[in-house]
């Protein structure tokens, strides 16, 4: 890969993230998606949300899953 070190490639960009995070005043749109899901290990069926925040002025952009039930409880 060009020589790069991909440790160094890693940093600058947790960097670049963090000076954005740090001076921007963030006004953040915010999606959230649905999904069902099969857990591999007891073969129940869940639902999930995954939530998802982009700043509108910078870019940043951050993300989770929100856990609900399971839905054969």
């Amino acid at each position: 890969m060009l020589g790069l070190n991909t440790n160094k490639v890693v940093n600058m960009r947790w960097l670049m993230n963090y000076l954005r995070e740090v001076f921007c005043k963030h006004d953040w749109e915010r999606e959230e998606v649905k999904a069902t899901l099969k857990d591999t290990y007891t073969g129940d069926y869940k639902t999930d949300i995954r939530v998802s925040s982009t700043c509108k002025k910078c870019g940043y952009h951050k993300s989770y899953w929100k856990y609900l039930k399971y839905l054969g409880d």
